[in-house]
């Protein structure tokens, strides 16, 4: 099984992730969404300020995705639309099941899984969590990996999300 590193990623990408970013608006309790929910978080960067982040916390039915992302500026006419990059997604499910994604090569990766943006691809590419050695959860609980994706996306440990009952 191949593993996926930090060389795996496209430069530009793994640059981004690993520059420190911290709450734009510097209100660092945020809420986690309720069931068909979604909140988003604007972060900025020291090093680049022109950049725009964003962390995009969404919660369906039956799974949860944290996102990291680049958010350009945008310039539109009736024909172009410059639109945001994923840098890096994490999925999660407490049943394998529910979560399916099908690689740009046909291959399946079943159950909580990260995506990458590799060079070609974006952030299409998928791979199990102990198919990677970018995140390091403590274990496979939800805590563990959002503070992971936290701290493998250099986003300030400022940052508290709170979890409402029944999510």
């Amino acid at each position: 099984m191949n593993i996926f590193s930090w060389n795996d990623l496209n430069p530009t990408a793994r640059e981004y992730i690993l520059m420190a970013k911290d709450v734009r608006d510097m209100q660092y309790r945020k809420q986690w969404p309720t069931p068909g929910g979604k909140t988003l978080i604007e972060l900025v960067a020291d090093e680049n300020k022109a950049l725009k982040f964003y962390l995009d916390l969404t919660e369906n039915k039956r799974s949860s995705s944290l996102i990291l992302g680049l958010s350009a500026d945008r310039k539109s006419t009736m024909q172009t639309r410059v639109s945001d990059r994923p840098l890096i997604r994490l999925d999660y499910s407490d049943n394998p099941e529910v979560l399916r994604h099908r690689n740009p090569d046909g291959s399946l990766v079943l159950g909580t899984h990260v995506r990458f943006d590799i060079d070609g691809y974006g952030a299409k590419w998928a791979c199990g969590i102990p198919g990677q050695n970018i995140l390091k959860p403590l274990n496979d609980d939800f805590a563990s990996l959002f503070w992971s994706f936290q701290e493998t996306c250099n986003i300030t440990d400022k940052l508290k999300v709170e979890l409402s009952l029944g999510v």
